[in-house]
């Protein structure tokens, strides 16, 4: 194979849609993790989620 061509049709402006789709599998599961994180961050505080190092360590 030496390429692979991709046809877009009836596109929306990004404001207009629900949710924004992406090809590379990397960014939406660093979008679907900044959610969680959100979430997270209004349930039960800010800062309750936080790199592992500094587990067991209160910072804020």
């Amino acid at each position: 194979m030496r390429a692979v061509t991709v046809r877009a049709e009836q596109l929306l402006d990004a404001g207009k849609v629900v949710e924004q789709i992406s090809l590379d599998r990397t960014e939406e599961n660093v979008r679907l993790l900044e959610s969680a994180v959100d979430r997270a961050n209004r349930r039960f505080g800010p800062g309750v989620v936080r790199p592992a190092a500094l587990a067991g360590r209160r910072t804020a």
